[in-house]
């Protein structure tokens, strides 16, 4: 299972909340950090690949090279896919980033919301042991569907770094996902590999005394089937009675003024 096979491990001896990142790699030209600077992180993240990219297995090498879980992006899907074109791409996506742990569905995925997409991903994704992430809120399909399945999943609690955010908000929504965390035992959150992004994050995650432990992306989804699975059932045997509740009392005739019988004690 890619999950299991490629997982990096994560450390949380405290038993505190989980708290993981996911890092969409836009690219440099998409205004993101290149490959060298982001290997320089220090702390778990969860790198999202689009698979469609042409470097895609360069840059997913150089990820995992420095340590980190790689993910890939859904493919894009044109609306009416059938279960055949969900299987092309998806494949091609797998052939692309071998050691990707999940498939992640972003908020802004045109069909993010799509239960016949759900179903498609979630049958693909079990017999692969790839992990998937979608947006949280809503009836989410995609998470009915891989709890039901119990295909590991986690839902992305908030992306911290919309509408062109700036470091301190990027932070203060770092806080407010933490204290997130804290409620539901763990939470994650996307972000893009934007400079300002990547700066409030290493700077928030070098802040110390967290309540939260930063975890890869797989340590969540991981969770999420060990909740699932229900506790196997104990036959209960009965037990055996005791020696003297087994004996049959004893019945003895005793004379009585009307010449009948009955129990004797």
């Amino acid at each position: 299972a890619a999950l299991d096979k490629f997982a990096v491990p994560s450390d949380n001896p405290d038993a505190l909340p989980l708290f993981s990142v996911i890092l969409i790699d836009v690219g440099e030209e998409g205004g993101g950090l290149d490959t060298t600077s982001l290997r320089t992180l220090s702390f778990p993240v969860t790198i999202a690949v689009d698979p469609t990219r042409p470097d895609a297995a360069d840059r997913a090498r150089a990820f995992r090279e420095a340590g980190f879980e790689v993910a890939m992006l859904v493919p894009p899907l044109v609306s009416g896919a059938t279960a055949s074109d969900v299987e092309v791409a998806f494949q091609g996506a797998r052939a692309a980033l071998p050691e990707a742990v999940a498939v992640v569905m972003p908020p802004d995925a045109p069909r993010a919301g799509d239960g016949q997409l759900a179903k498609h991903l979630v049958a693909l994704a079990k017999p692969e042991g790839v992990g998937i992430v979608s947006p949280a809120g809503g009836l989410n399909p995609t998470a009915r569907l891989a709890e039901a399945a119990l295909v590991p999943h986690a839902e992305v609690w908030r992306v911290i770094d919309g509408d062109g955010a700036r470091p301190e908000a990027i932070r203060r929504a770092l806080d407010r996902a933490a204290f997130q965390a804290t409620q539901d035992g763990s939470v994650v959150v996307l972000a893009r590999t934007l400079p300002d992004s990547v700066t409030a994050l290493f700077g928030w995650a070098a802040e110390p005394d967290k309540a939260v432990a930063l975890a890869p992306l797989s340590a969540v989804a991981r969770a999420s089937v060990a909740v699932a699975e229900p506790e196997p059932e104990v036959a209960v045997v009965p037990e055996a009675p005791a020696a003297e509740e087994r004996a049959l009392p004893r019945v003895r005739g005793r004379a009585s003024d009307g010449g009948g019988s009955g129990y004797s004690p």
